[in-house]
C-alpha cells in the first residue's frame, strides 16, 4: 500500500497537473521509496516467512536475504555509482538503457499472465483491502502527515509540492508489486490487486485532482 508508481503514473500526471514541480517531487519519492520503503517491505515480507524466528536467529535470517536481495544489491550499486560519479562503460550503459527500456513490457507481461490464470473468486477482501488503503488511505495519511508536520513547527511551505506528494500517494502501486510478491507466494493476491487498483484509480486520481 505505500509504494506508489510515480516513474509511469505520478510523473505524467504531475507534468499536467503541477508541471513546475513535477521532477522535485519525482526525485524525492523515489529516494524515499528506494532507500527506506523497499528495504522495509523486503524486511517485512522476510519476517513474515519466519514467524517461529525471534531475536538473533531472525535478525541473522532477514538480514541475510535481504542483503542477497537482487533488487536490494541494485539500488545500492546505483547508489554508489551516484555517490562517486562512476563513469560507465559503453556496453554496460547499452545493456541498462535496453533492460530499462524494455522492464515496463516485461513486468506487465508477467502480471497480465497472471491475472489470465486466477479466479475472479480470488478478488477478495484482502484484495479490496489492498486497493483502498493504496487509493484512498495512503493519501489522506499523506495529507494528515502534512498536517502533524505543520502543527509541530516542521511544514512544508510549498503547496505545490504538498499537492504532488498527495497525487504520487493516490497512484496505483509500482509496477513491481507483483513480480515482488511472486518470491512469497502472493503473485495472484498482488496481480489481482493491481488490476483493481489500476482500473479504480480512474476515477479516485479523478476526484482527487478535482479536490486539489
Amino acid at each position: 500500500m505505500a509504494c506508489a508508481n510515480s516513474g509511469f503514473v505520478g510523473y505524467p500526471l504531475l507534468l499536467m497537473s503541477l508541471p513546475s514541480i513535477a521532477p522535485t517531487a519525482l526525485a524525492l519519492n523515489m529516494v524515499v521509496e528506494n532507500l527506506v520503503i523497499i528495504p522495509l517491505v523486503l524486511i517485512l515480507a522476510e519476517r513474515a516467512t519466519a514467524p517461529t524466528l525471534n531475536g538473533r536467529s531472525l535478525a541473522k535470517l532477514i538480514f541475510h536475504r535481504v542483503s542477497t536481495n537482487t533488487i536490494v544489491l541494485a539500488m545500492v550499486a546505483g547508489i554508489a555509482v551516484a555517490v562517486f560519479n562512476l563513469p560507465m562503460p559503453v556496453f554496460a550503459s547499452n545493456g541498462i538503457d535496453l533492460i530499462a527500456q524494455s522492464s515496463v513490457a516485461v513486468s506487465l507481461f508477467v502480471i497480465g499472465g497472471t491475472v489470465a490464470g486466477i479466479s475472479i473468486r480470488s478478488v477478495g477482501k484482502r484484495v479490496f483491502g489492498v486497493v483502498i488503503g493504496k487509493l484512498v488511505i495512503l493519501p489522506v495519511a499523506v495529507w494528515m502527515g502534512f498536517n502533524v508536520m505543520a502543527l509541530a513547527g516542521a511544514g512544508v511551505d510549498d503547496a505545490n509540492l504538498r499537492k504532488a506528494a498527495i497525487i504520487m500517494a493516490a497512484t496505483p502501486a509500482m509496477s513491481i508489486y507483483p513480480v515482488l510478491a511472486q518470491r512469497y507466494g502472493q503473485e495472484e493476491q498482488a496481480a489481482s490487486a493491481m488490476f483493481v487498483m489500476t482500473a479504480m484509480s480512474f476515477f479516485t486520481i479523478s476526484g482527487l485532482l478535482y479536490l486539489l
